[in-house]
């Protein structure tokens, strides 16, 4: 009898030294399993939100020299996306300065003057870099350098209309009031409108812009709209920008 209690106890001293050993075993290995699981999703939620911000980065970059004859680069960056974008490269061909100037969304900055040593006879070309990993181009293109003088290949006017829908009239005028630039959308448009203009020389312009409404066209809020080029002193590229929605 005595033999059967102490198999007994035995046994039930087994039962407990496994339950002791499952607990200091396979239930802190789940709770380090679980742990990492939740890291793991953690981290893909922060990559998915990285890359939703990054698809939301837009900026607009213009780099023009100080002077036709300069070897300092200036740059504006117009933000056009939803998000602040912080700039951490600014790349000239294949050098580059780091920065980390932060543009606010729906927001611009001049930077500048950089040095700069361009190809002789050769294009040239100017980017920047995010701290989110998007890089964009300047609009003004590659810029011509040849024997201590900057060229560029044209010199334009864009205007950008925040439109759903209509039809709209665009007119381009220099600083004697001579027409130099006409556009007719010739139907209902959907979707902004951008539509560039080329010119011939550096000057004062005035761009006026219209939408049908009621039978007969009337000038957005925004227009006339008076802008310089000022190329090489300024960017060669300049843009204008109305809202379809408010009209005079």
């Amino acid at each position: 009898m005595m033999y059967r209690k102490r198999s007994g106890v035995s046994t039930i001293l087994g039962v407990l030294i496994f339950i002791g050993i499952l607990f200091t075993s396979v239930v802190p290995m789940q709770l380090v399993m679980q742990q990492s699981d939740y890291i793991l999703e953690r981290k893909k939620l922060e990559m998915e939100v990285k890359d939703d911000e990054r698809s939301k980065e837009n900026l607009q970059v213009m780099a023009y020299p100080n002077t036709s004859n300069s070897s300092e680069m200036y740059i504006r960056i117009d933000n056009k996306g939803e998000v602040a974008a912080k700039i951490v490269r600014i790349w000239f061909n294949d050098d580059y300065q780091t920065t980390d100037t932060v543009v606010k969304t729906k927001d611009n900055v001049n930077m500048g003057p950089f040095p700069v040593s361009p190809k002789n006879n050769s294009f040239n070309k100017i980017s920047l870099a995010t701290e989110r990993g998007n890089a964009f181009s300047s609009l003004t293109g590659s810029l011509y350098y040849s024997d201590g003088t900057w060229y560029t290949t044209q010199l334009s006017i864009t205007v950008f209309i925040l439109n759903d829908q209509g039809q709209y009239r665009i007119w381009v005028n220099n600083a004697t009031q001579q027409q130099v630039g006409y556009w007719d959308s010739g139907g209902i448009v959907h979707g902004d409108v951008v539509q560039s203009f080329e010119v011939e020389e550096a000057g004062t312009y005035t761009v006026i812009m219209k939408k049908k409404h009621s039978g007969e066209y009337k000038e957005l809020v925004a227009s006339p709209c008076t802008i310089q080029i000022t190329w090489p002193e300024g960017s060669p590229l300049v843009y204008v920008y109305g809202d379809g929605n408010e009209l005079k």
